[in-house]
């Protein structure tokens, strides 16, 4: 898709501004998602029984995706 639009585009400034955005907003939305998902972990770890039912979840599934 990035080629796609880099292609379309006539200037080489505006296809590296392009691609910079893009990948500045790949990493930021990665961070914000590893961010979000790793929350309930966070706060399990002050909750005793909450971390042995996320850590058992995952353990779980783990075997059964092996």
């Amino acid at each position: 898709m990035t080629l796609l639009v880099v292609s379309a585009v006539d200037s080489i400034k505006s296809e590296i501004l392009y691609i910079g955005i893009f990948g500045a907003g790949t990493i930021l939305g990665m961070l914000l998602f590893t961010f979000v998902v790793s929350l309930p972990f966070v706060f399990s770890g002050k909750m005793q029984r909450m971390d042995r039912i996320l850590t058992g979840t995952a353990f779980h599934q783990y075997l059964l995706r092996n």
